[in-house]
């Protein structure tokens, strides 16, 4: 068999041979949920309690906010505008982040945006 001369590879697709791959797609984050840390929900007194049913009730939607909030396990922060208010469902959006009144920590207002 003669040997062929190569042709020379593009730089362009010289550099693909080196990049990372995934064999395994989804273990990176299936690794970082395993990792996690759950927590319980905590009990708030009933002094820390009153203060949030009272700031609560001077929200309304484009009020500017600052939560943290217990979900799946963990708890979370959120800061933005509140895009959803409803004190009959007890719940809020802030930022994509559906929050239930229940599940608050810690809030404060900061006014009105809109």
């Amino acid at each position: 068999m003669a040997n062929k001369p190569r042709l020379k590879m593009p730089v362009s697709e010289r550099a693909k041979q080196f990049m990372p791959f995934s064999a395994l797609k989804g273990l990176d984050e299936a690794l970082r949920q395993k990792e996690k840390v759950l927590v319980e929900k905590k009990e708030l007194s009933e002094e820390v309690s009153e203060e949030i049913s009272y700031i609560l009730n001077d929200i309304k939607k484009g009020d500017f906010v600052k939560v943290v909030f217990f979900h799946e396990g963990e708890y979370l922060s959120a800061e933005g505008v509140v895009s959803f208010f409803d004190a009959t469902e007890k719940r809020m959006t802030i930022v994509k982040n559906d929050i239930e009144f229940e599940n608050i920590y810690r809030i404060k207002k900061r006014g009105n945006l809109l």
